[in-house]
Formats: structure tokens, sequence, C-alpha cells
């Protein structure tokens, strides 16, 4: 199957859809857009597989059954689809677990790495179409990074955020980012934003059926775009690109 991420066609091995308490799909799987050959299609330059996946993932299971919790069948293939350095499409219900599905295993990775890198660098890029959704996003992130116990910061750019946070964020960006399409474009505008971006392992569309086909779809095409353009042309692996959505037509 193929998604448009960034203005190029990547493959994704698996699309992901929970299901209903009675075990049907919800939704629609994305179709291949007709006449694009295999040799368009672009593979990562260097992938980010982790060589056990379900070592990396003990962290988060282990957390998961600290709340009560157990992991959706869904929610572990999305995390050992990231853990191969895949990207991919979750469709699921509201209330499902679409979030901790796709932040899971760049947080648990990390736990289970027993020294998570890159402290001080942009780690999770959260790109929300709708600022109301961040604030319920970052709370998610920090609750799982408290539970894992790691010494990273969850941080917000949208037009909301204080001019100190924004002035932080010109010399760091926190290792996890919930942004907007538009405000992505800013921190790229600045100076040194594109080391600053270009350091990220995973980027995450939110609501990915408010952005397909807007100009705002655009924005965020053209951002990931760039970001995997720096990432090649300096050598380092490309971020994994996920979409996630509740509600999704027949994307053609």
């Amino acid at each position: 199957m193929f998604m448009l991420a960034g203005f190029e066609f990547v493959r994704t091995k698996h699309t992901f859809r929970a299901k209903d308490k009675n075990g049907r799909s919800v939704g629609l799987e994305p179709q291949g857009k007709a006449g694009v050959p295999l040799s368009k299609v672009k593979k990562k330059t260097q992938p980010r597989p982790y060589p056990n996946v379900q070592d990396a993932h003990a962290p988060a299971v282990s957390w998961f059954a600290s709340r009560g919790w157990t992991p959706q069948p869904f929610q572990l293939e999305v995390w050992e689809s990231m853990g191969r350095g895949e990207d991919g499409l979750l469709q699921a219900p509201t209330g499902s677990g679409k979030t901790y599905a796709a932040m899971g295993h760049v947080l648990s990775a990390a736990k289970a790495s027993g020294v998570p890198r890159g402290k001080g660098r942009l780690r999770l890029l959260w790109i929300a179409p709708l600022r109301a959704l961040s604030s319920d996003i970052a709370e998610a992130a920090r609750a799982m990074v408290d539970g894992l116990e790691l010494d990273w910061d969850v941080g917000r750019r949208t037009g909301d955020t204080s001019a100190k946070e924004k002035a932080r964020q010109k010399k760091t960006l926190p290792e996890v980012l919930i942004t907007t399409p538009e405000s992505v474009h800013i921190l790229m505008a600045q100076k040194g934003g594109s080391g600053r971006l270009a350091d990220v392992d995973a980027i995450v569309v939110d609501e990915w059926h408010e952005l397909i086909g807007s100009k705002r779809g655009v924005q965020m095409e053209l951002a990931i775009s760039w970001i995997k353009q720096l990432q090649r042309n300096a050598g380092r692996p490309e971020a994994m690109v996920w979409g996630i959505s509740a509600t999704l037509a027949q994307p053609r």
C-alpha cells in the first residue's frame, strides 16, 4: 500500500485498524494511487530497526500494567511496525488508544535502551491541526514520560505558546513537541531551525483526515518533505512518518 507523505510515495507494509466489540474492522484501508510504479516508491536510506522489538516495548507494557491496562493488539502491532522503522497509517475510533499506539514505541525504546540517547534534541514531532487537541496530547505524553522515568521534556508550540517558551525553543526543542502545521513552518524559518528539526526520529500527523486535500495539508507535506531531505543530505536516518485518524473516508 502507499500513502502520500511529504510529496513522496512511501511503502507502508501495514495499515492498522482497530476493531469494534464484535470483532469488525472500523473504517476502510487506504487505496493505492493508480499508475504509481514501484520504481517511484521512496525507501528510507537508513531505517531505524531495533534488534529485539519485544524488549524495546517491555517498558511500555509494564507501564500499561501499572495503570491496570493491557495493550490492545493494534497498539502492539503499531509499536512493532515502528520498531522495524516502517511508516504507516492508523485508523481507530476516538478513545481507543491511538495516541499511545503512535507514541509508545519512541518512548519505550528510549527507556529500554538504558541510556536514553538524545537528551536535549527532538525525538518525536507530533503535528495536530486542532490546537484544542494539543493539551490532551501533551498531557498523555507527560504521563507516559513520567511513568517511564524518562528525563525528557514535553512541549507545545501553537499560537498560544508564551513568548518565554518560544524563546527557549529557539535554543533547544523538547524531546516531544506537539505543534501545528503553521508553527512547524515558523520553526523551520528560524535561525538554526534546520538543525533542530533534522534530529527527529518520528513524525506523527494527528487527525490526518482534517489535512488531506487542504492548504494546511500542503503545509504539512512540505514540512515533512523538507525535514526528510535535510536528513538525507546529512546522511542521517530518515524519520518515520505516521498518520492517525478516527474518521477517514476512502482515500484515493
